[in-house]
């Protein structure tokens, strides 16, 4: 059952988010999980409700164990403190209904 990491993310520190390169290489980690990116900011429109997203991503792992994998490794543990220190983040990990 596939698993999908989802991030709205908001950096209130522009440059240091930068610094993280996250674009170039967290892609790269992410297909070390088996995991591709779906959604990556791009354009969007609220259709009910208050929320609103700045920048989404989203990441399609074959399963929540590789997600966790992913999102818990030592590849990855620099580019999620920067954000964290850069970034205001709203993440959550789903599962999508049994593959058919």
């Amino acid at each position: 059952m596939s698993a999908y990491l989802i991030m709205d993310i908001t950096a209130h520190d522009q440059e240091r988010y930068k610094l993280g390169n996250h674009l170039d290489v967290v892609p790269a980690i992410a297909a070390r999980y088996r995991g591709r990116f779906r959604v990556r900011g791009g354009n969007m429109e609220v259709l009910e409700g208050s929320w609103r997203p700045q920048r989404l991503v989203m990441i399609e792992f074959p399963g929540m164990k590789d997600l966790l994998a992913f999102y818990h490794s030592e590849e990855y543990r620099p580019f999620r403190d920067i954000r964290q220190r850069s970034a205001e983040s709203r993440i959550l990990a789903v599962e999508s209904l049994a593959d058919s």
